[in-house]
C-alpha cells in the first residue's frame, strides 16, 4: 500500500461494524497531511447520510502556552468548518505521547479518521498510524489523497 500513487482509504474495524450506525467521529488533525479534500468528502458524506457528532482534535507538545492553545483552537475551528460544516467540535490538548492522547480521545467514538502522510507522492503507513489504529477502541479509517 505504501507504493501506490492514488487516493487511499483503509478501514480497520471490528467484525460487524456498520458505518450507518456511526454517531461520534473523531478527526485528529495535525495540519501536515495532504488529505484535506479527501477527508472533507468523507465527512460531508457522513454528515449528509445521518446526524453525526464530529470532533476535530489537535495535539500540541506538553507544556504548550495558553496563547499557542488559543491560536491552535482558532485554526482548528476554521479547518473543521471548512471540512465538516455544520457545527463541528474542536479540542486542543497538550500531550507528551501523541498515540496515547489520540487513543484516549477516541474513547466513546464510533469512528476515528486518520490522515496519512505522503512521501514522494505515496501514502505512508507509519508507526503512528499503525499504533493508533491497532489500539483505538473504535473503527479507524486511514486516508491519503493522491496527487
Amino acid at each position: 500500500m505504501n507504493g501506490v500513487d492514488c487516493d487511499v482509504a483503509v478501514l480497520n474495524a471490528p467484525l460487524g461494524f456498520d458505518l450507518s450506525a456511526v454517531r461520534r467521529v473523531l478527526v485528529p488533525a495535525g495540519g501536515r497531511g495532504g488529505q484535506h479534500e479527501l477527508r472533507a468528502r468523507l465527512l460531508g458524506s457522513l454528515r449528509r447520510s445521518a446526524r453525526r457528532d464530529i470532533e476535530f482534535l489537535r495535539l500540541l507538545p506538553a507544556g504548550a502556552s495558553d496563547d499557542a492553545v488559543k491560536d491552535a483552537e482558532r485554526a482548528l475551528l476554521r479547518l473543521a468548518n471548512d471540512e465538516a460544516g455544520g457545527k463541528p467540535h474542536v479540542s486542543v490538548r497538550s500531550a507528551s505521547d501523541a498515540v496515547e492522547a489520540v487513543v484516549d480521545a477516541a474513547q466513546g467514538a464510533d469512528l476515528l479518521v486518520l490522515g496519512l502522510p505522503r512521501i514522494d507522492g505515496r501514502a505512508l503507513f507509519g508507526d503512528f498510524a499503525i499504533k493508533v489504529a491497532s489500539r483505538a477502541p473504535c473503527a479507524t479509517i486511514m486516508l491519503s489523497q493522491g496527487k
